[in-house]
């Protein structure tokens, strides 16, 4: 298996989760507004 293909997928998920967290956190804030 090619190491930086590992890397990359890794930072492509933690992005995602990112990604996703931020969106339920925007959207629990908008519930309380």
């Amino acid at each position: 298996v090619n190491p930086k293909a590992k890397v990359s997928v890794k930072l492509v998920a933690e992005a995602g989760i990112g990604t996703v967290a931020s969106g339920v956190a925007k959207g629990n804030a908008d519930i309380i507004q």
